[in-house]
């Protein structure tokens, strides 16, 4: 069984994808160089779906869309006006901002590798995540993979583990990665015929992962490109312009829907990640949370999922104090006072305890 459950937010992506106090601006500014990206001559020939006519619109129907989200954002995060047009069943106005925020997670997550000083954003995978690989993982029959003893809940929608994932079999596409990390949601399966497997290590993403679609009549999910192997500066840009067009147009037509599916726009049946996430709680002996602040919006899901954890023992916050701190009068008005709850203050690696 998966001993060990891990509550992941943001901040386990900090040196990736910039934190919430940070993103908006580095949004603006990412869509922006999209919508001004031209393409030289010798490139054109390498995108044979894409006339330079096509592009021009594209960049067009991006930018009316950024500069929309941007003056809808104002000093709000991207979750609270998500939540805010899911509460006013304004579907056309969410599939915007999902459409631009996954062509802006795409592009942040295809950069290229820096060597230079850490910092926010600064690499295509956090290194923590390579890190947490190489000292949980162990060669099984023909894969390297994540000990059984592990389970993931994230609430990011990033493609962090994939991409890491990569880095070992830089041939497979997304596809395989899903089947690998036991994926929920899993591409190329319906809902209905995920089981969670608490013998195996789980990945559920809580709230749906950025460049996804899912396919209403078979509610199947795919991604939008097949692999990670975008060499050239021009070809990320087109990638994430793609990402955006694709999950914009295919979804307002109503023959698909995004990946990235908020856990609060969720419906109240056996087939969510917060569904998933409950049954893998059960069984679970610690709980390691990492870069996540149980944002009100999240509350009654993070209630659920603790109110599951019946059989553990001790919860580890890997935050600064003052993250620690609020986390800990959070979780002290859910669960039960005699689980032991402990603060790692070492941030540079992910916490593993023994198993």
């Amino acid at each position: 069984m998966s001993k060990i459950i891990y509550l992941i937010g943001a901040g386990a992506s900090y040196y990736s994808i910039p934190v919430v106090n940070n993103i908006n601006y580095r949004l603006n500014e990412t869509l922006e160089r999209i919508t001004q990206l031209t393409i030289p001559e010798n490139l054109k020939s390498q995108y044979a779906l894409h006339n330079l006519k096509t592009i021009t619109k594209m960049q067009t129907l991006l930018k009316e869309t950024k500069d929309w989200l941007i003056e809808e954002l104002g000093d709000n995060s991207i979750d609270t006006l998500a939540k805010r047009l899911s509460d006013l069943n304004d579907y056309e106005n969410l599939i915007k901002l999902k459409a631009a925020l996954s062509c802006y997670l795409i592009y942040e997550q295809t950069k290229k590798e820096k060597w230079n000083k850490l910092a926010e954003a600064s690499r295509e995978i956090d290194p923590r995540y390579k890190d947490f690989f190489a000292r949980a993982a162990k060669r099984s029959e023909n894969y390297v993979q994540i000990n059984n003893n592990i389970s993931i809940l994230s609430w990011n929608y990033d493609l962090q583990f994939e991409k890491t994932y990569a880095t070992y079999y830089p041939d497979k596409d997304l596809g395989e990665f899903s089947d690998l990390l036991n994926s929920f949601p899993s591409y190329g399966k319906s809902k209905n015929d995920i089981l969670v497997n608490n013998e195996k290590f789980n990945l559920v993403k809580l709230n749906g992962t950025a460049g996804l679609l899912y396919y209403k009549n078979d509610d199947k999910l795919f991604p939008l490109f097949k692999n990670f192997k975008e060499n050239n500066t021009y070809s990320k840009e087109l990638l994430a312009l793609d990402v955006f067009t694709n999950t914009l147009i295919s979804s307002l037509s109503y023959t698909h829907s995004p990946g990235l599916k908020f856990a609060f726009e969720a419906s109240k049946d056996q087939d969510t990640p917060i569904e998933k996430a409950k049954i893998l709680c059960r069984d679970a002996e610690k709980l390691i949370i990492i870069g996540y602040s149980f944002p009100d919006f999240n509350r009654e899901f993070d209630a659920a999922i603790l109110k599951n954890l019946s059989s553990v023992k001790e919860i580890i916050i890997q935050d600064y104090v003052s993250g620690y701190e609020r986390n800990l009068e959070i979780i002290n008005t859910i669960i039960d006072d005699k689980i032991i709850i402990k603060h790692h203050k070492d941030l540079d690696k992910f916490y593993i305890p023994p198993f």
